[in-house]
């Protein structure tokens, strides 16, 4: 009679090996899962975030440019029409040359169905003013003033605030402060310092306090070897000396002046509109200089 060996089991795991092994795979995953649910959303607070600053680096730069645009900065209201005036306080006022538009800045509370549509809140920057047209090449005056969400997210009351330089219009600026919450709460805040061009066409003489007494209509902010003039729109005569530069300023633009296309303007004699002007060395448009000829 032959010996057969005991048949040995067959290599595997039992059910308890398994159970472990099923619950620190499960423990892994679970650790794995947190770890990228986490990762989404830091990734996505972190578009979310550079969303936030992309806006405000856009308005940022609106601001800039309405603000070189400008001939005066100011915190008054006075001027203001009654659509830019109230709700909200405008914060800033800038003054375009010639009074051609003005723009007011201010901050509300986001109303609850502005948050319920589009709006994230808890306040909104508006912008009041003359709206941009491609017709026009920038801001158009002759639009209505329409009020506009510039920029949201902001702080309540502490997200927009603005202090205005004293000193001569023509290199007047603003400091401006700007404070965002992030959706985790966190403040987003930049300041921003913006003045008017140099020497903006007009914006000189924008300077409230300057006199410029007829009948000779010369400006009392004039140089020893300038003479500047800004007249009225009625008819009158403007003569400079012939011993200085004689500079005439005026608040429209050239196409909203009669210019007889058969007169010949020169340093002797020019008439603009109902303005005769003798003797000038350089005429000030909103949108132009004109160096006039000898005769």
């Amino acid at each position: 009679m032959s010996f057969r060996p005991k048949a040995r089991p067959k290599d595997g795991f039992n059910l308890i090996e398994l159970l472990l092994t099923l619950s620190v795979l499960g423990v892994v995953l679970a650790g794995l899962s947190r770890i990228m649910i986490a990762e989404n959303k830091l990734s996505l607070q972190t578009s979310r975030d550079l969303a936030i600053r992309d806006a405000l680096n856009q308005n940022n730069q609106l601001l800039r440019s309405e603000i070189a645009l400008s001939s005066r900065i100011t915190t008054s209201t006075a001027g203001l029409s009654n659509t830019c005036n109230s709700d909200p306080i405008p914060s800033v006022v800038l003054v375009g040359p010639g009074d051609a538009w003005r723009i007011s800045y201010g901050i509300r509370n986001a109303t609850d169905t502005e948050k319920s549509s589009e709006w994230f809140g808890p306040a909104l920057l508006i912008r009041c003013g003359k709206p941009y047209s491609a017709s026009a090449g920038g801001i158009d005056v002759l639009q209505t003033e329409t009020k506009t969400v510039a920029l949201d997210r902001l702080v309540s009351s502490t997200g927009f605030s603005a202090t205005v330089a004293a000193g001569n219009y023509a290199s007047k600026n603003a400091s401006i402060t700007l404070n965002l919450l992030s959706d985790s709460g966190k403040t987003i805040s930049t300041t921003l310092q913006a003045g008017i061009a140099g020497n903006q066409l007009y914006g000189t003489l924008e300077n409230p306090t300057v006199t410029c007494s007829s009948p000779s209509y010369l400006c009392s902010d004039s140089t020893d070897d300038i003479d500047n003039y800004r007249p009225p729109e009625t008819t009158t005569t403007i003569t400079g000396s012939t011993s200085k530069e004689v500079v005439v300023f005026f608040p429209k633009k050239t196409s909203e002046y009669s210019i007889s296309s058969n007169q010949t303007c020169n340093t002797s004699q020019c008439v603009i509109g109902n303005v005769t002007i003798k003797n000038a060395s350089l005429l000030v448009f909103a949108d132009k200089e004109w160096r006039l000829p000898s005769p």
